[in-house]
């Protein structure tokens, strides 16, 4: 599980990363380029956000694996 909770962590950091970001376009909207950045942080967030998303799902999956395997080596 060491990996899946590395992998989420750097997705976190990512979404941190990305929301600082879109956030500094807020403050400084007249900044040259503003419309670019904020685009591209933007999806670059929905990116990380997906991955988060999937990688939820596969932490689900494991955690029925493990189940399921706990449950045939008690029986």
């Amino acid at each position: 599980m060491n990996l899946v909770d590395a992998v989420e962590s750097q997705i976190r950091a990512t979404l941190d990363k990305y929301a600082f970001q879109i956030n500094a376009c807020f403050q400084d909207q007249a900044a040259p380029d503003r419309y670019e950045d904020f685009t591209n942080a933007l999806k670059k967030y929905g990116e990380a956000a997906t991955q988060l998303e999937i990688l939820q799902k596969v932490k689900l999956q494991i955690d029925v694996s493990d189940n399921t395997k706990e449950e045939k080596d008690e029986a």
